[in-house]
């Protein structure tokens, strides 16, 4: 789990054929469209790079960035 002053910014846990990447139900439904365009699949609250994707680190900076900007006011851990 990475935080940022106090808050939530994502989630990471393996599996066994996967890392599984969580980032909260609003920034997957933010990012649905880039989440398939890059072949992984998801949930509401996770999506699932398999260890034979190729990551999208691009993606993964995209929604972290999201989450620090969009949660920099927040004062609770979940939103």
């Amino acid at each position: 789990m990475f935080t940022d002053h106090g808050t939530f910014i994502i989630g990471f846990s393996i599996a066994k054929k996967h890392i599984a990447v969580a980032p909260e139900p609003v920034t997957i439904s933010y990012f649905e469209k880039e989440i398939k365009e890059a072949g992984y699949s998801h949930t509401d609250g996770l999506f699932r790079i398999k260890w034979t994707d190729k990551v999208d680190f691009h993606l993964l900076n995209k929604i972290v960035a999201y989450n620090i900007e969009d949660k920099k006011d927040m004062t609770k851990f979940w939103r």
